[in-house]
């Protein structure tokens, strides 16, 4: 597991300049990261919700 060497204080400072994206990355979390698995959900929980299930239609 790679610790990137960034305190809160150096965090703070880079979202106040650069914003949220900036200091995630700074942190060593890119994007793709948080919008795939929440891409990957939201298909589950849609496939769960609207895919009737078989039978119940009876």
């Amino acid at each position: 597991m790679i610790i990137p060497f960034i305190t809160p204080g150096q965090w703070y400072l880079i979202f106040q300049e650069n914003g949220f994206w900036a200091a995630m990355e700074a942190w060593g979390i890119s994007w793709w990261a948080i919008v795939i698995p929440l891409v990957f959900l939201l298909a589950i929980i849609g496939v769960a919700l609207f895919v009737p299930f078989p039978g119940a239609s009876k």
